[in-house]
């Protein structure tokens, strides 16, 4: 018979073994070690991983793969119990600390100012502890104590449907809570931010110019206070204030619409130095052509034209996207020669009160790398026709109408051939087409009386 042969080893490979079969094996891991084996693991996975002892879910919760399934956190401030929730998930030993990218929802009207307070002092606490965490270098390994770089959404909740135009300003006062509420314990916890996004993409609603002229006063009337900011991207949708009683020279007055374009250039000035992503939107949340716009509303609408005479350098910025301003040539030239790392723009219903695209689409051409350009307007009404395949957004009278938008990408494309364009020769068709156009316009840039406008029937 056959002598079985034994295999041989060695007694420190026998301990191996041993410790690797016993409940504490992972206990006894370094951190890194366990920081490597959770960025393999789902997050169940991750979480049952948990489960094996206090000790190694204290690993877990500070390895890096874990804590990326919190970076961001959506909080509803339509009432405060949201925030008071979150509170305590951002104390120490809590996921809610690796929370990097926090979205406010606003709600449909201010009715909640008994609790502003309460919601403001709740949020600046949550800030400061979430940046306490990166001082300490929770969940940053060992060897690397970054400061946590924030981001912030402001946003309402979403809708199928446009709401009733006569709710608008109801829409407005919660926006502006909800900003109230951010800046302030922004503010106050001093966080390093490095994107901030107000309303910038949300359909029907905007914020409105005077409330954020309030609001950031402190910070353009004292820089030093934003020393901490690292803003490098911003996108920031304002609007007409939502007037109260029109013979109130203190509300409707020159001075008080100047006081609200002054506060948002300042404002402009202090980040535009380390600006790599730009997006501005004007609302239109007054019809000029039916009311009768006070002095202070006439002002707002010229906010471009303020920010372009500024002459500010934006020396970092390659994306920039403008959308829904009244200005002139010569102010969004003086804008544009202001940004020599430009690689993006994008131009999205801009009225030209004075001057031409011309200048503006050459210097364009010569400078980025893509481009998109939609229902711009020449003698503010007058719409551009490109010259590129394509339908306009709506038909018209005479036939053979090219785009209202035109995008090249890439530089040798942008730079193929200059950006050529044509006016429109006959009177506009009513169509389905032409009414959704209206509403889509009005969503995005106002008036809100404009929201309902009737569909084609």
């Amino acid at each position: 018979m056959p002598r079985r042969i034994r295999k041989w080893k060695s007694k420190s490979t026998r301990q191996v073994e041993s410790t690797m079969a016993g409940p504490n094996f992972f206990q006894r891991l370094p951190l890194e070690v366990i920081s490597e084996v959770v960025s393999f693991l789902d997050l169940e996975s991750a979480s049952n991983l948990r489960l094996t002892s206090r000790e190694v879910a204290a690993n877990v919760a500070s390895a890096p793969a874990f804590l990326a399934y919190f970076h961001c956190k959506t909080i509803s401030l339509v009432t405060v119990v949201q925030l008071r929730q979150f509170g305590p998930m951002t104390q120490p030993g809590r996921c809610g600390r690796a929370v990097r990218h926090l979205t406010l929802i606003s709600g449909n009207s201010a009715r909640c100012a008994e609790w502003e307070t309460e919601a403001i002092e709740l949020l600046r606490v949550a800030m400061e502890n979430i940046m306490s965490s990166g001082k300490r270098g929770e969940g940053s390994g060992s060897g690397s104590p970054p400061q946590p770089l924030f981001a912030i959404t402001l946003t309402k909740r979403k809708q199928e449907k446009s709401p009733e135009s006569k709710n608008w300003e109801n829409i407005w006062n919660g926006a502006a809570q909800a900003f109230r509420i951010t800046a302030q314990a922004f503010y106050r916890s001093k966080l390093p931010l490095e994107a901030l996004d107000v309303f910038g993409q949300p359909q029907w609603c905007s914020l409105d110019c005077g409330v954020f002229a309030s609001t950031t006063n402190n910070l353009v009337t004292t820089p030093s206070s934003m020393h901490h900011w690292q803003l490098k991207r911003l996108s920031l949708s304002l609007s007409h204030h939502v007037t109260g009683d029109r013979e109130d020279e203190n509300r409707e007055g020159l001075a008080a619409g100047r006081q609200h374009t002054q506060t948002f250039c300042d404002f402009v000035g202090l980040v535009c130095s380390s600006l790599e992503d730009l997006d501005l939107r004007w609302y239109k949340a007054h019809r000029g052509d039916t009311d009768a716009l006070t002095d202070a509303l006439r002002e707002e609408q010229l906010l471009f034209d303020r920010l372009g005479s500024r002459q500010f350098d934006f020396p970092r910025l390659k994306t920039c996207s403008l959308r829904g301003f009244f200005t002139t040539g010569d102010f969004l030239f003086s804008f544009l020669k202001h940004c020599p790392a430009l690689e993006s723009l994008m131009l999205k219903e801009i009225h030209l009160g004075a001057g031409s695209f011309r200048s503006i689409f050459d210097h364009a051409v010569d400078t980025v790398k893509y481009l998109h350009f939609e229902d711009l307007y020449e003698d503010n009404w007058k719409m551009l026709y490109f010259n590129a395949p394509g339908k306009p957004n709506f038909p018209v009278g005479a036939p053979r109408h090219r785009p209202n938008n035109i995008t090249r990408v890439g530089a040798a494309e942008v730079r193929s051939k200059p950006v050529r364009y044509s006016f429109r020769t006959g009177d506009i068709i009513g169509s389905p087409d032409y009414h959704r156009w209206i509403r889509r316009r009005a969503a995005m840039y106002g008036p809100p009386s404009l929201w309902n406008y009737p569909l084609w029937r």
